[in-house]
């Protein structure tokens, strides 16, 4: 039997086999994990990854100490009530 994709069971068959790849495809696509570790791109002699180190050694605790400083702001409540209308 010659199946020369005009017959209709031969473009079901097609429509099935395209159908396939395209789910098989997508399932692949959203599988994929990317797994990265900033560390790693560090240079062994770098003064951030000396901190890394020494951070890691000393505490047990995930992430790292930070501190943010403003000076003071000086907001009214009138100011407040303009940025929500924005």
């Amino acid at each position: 039997m010659s199946c020369n994709l005009t017959p209709v069971p031969c473009q079901i068959v097609v429509v099935i086999l395209t159908l396939g790849a395209l789910s098989a495809s997508l399932y692949g696509i959203y599988q994929i994990r990317i797994v990265s570790d900033p560390y790693d791109f560090l240079p062994a002699d770098s003064i951030v990854r000396a901190f890394v180190d020494k951070f890691n050694w000393d505490y047990s605790v995930p992430g790292y100490p930070s501190e943010i400083v403003t000076s003071e702001l000086e907001f009214t409540l009138a100011d407040f009530e303009r940025i929500d209308k924005v």
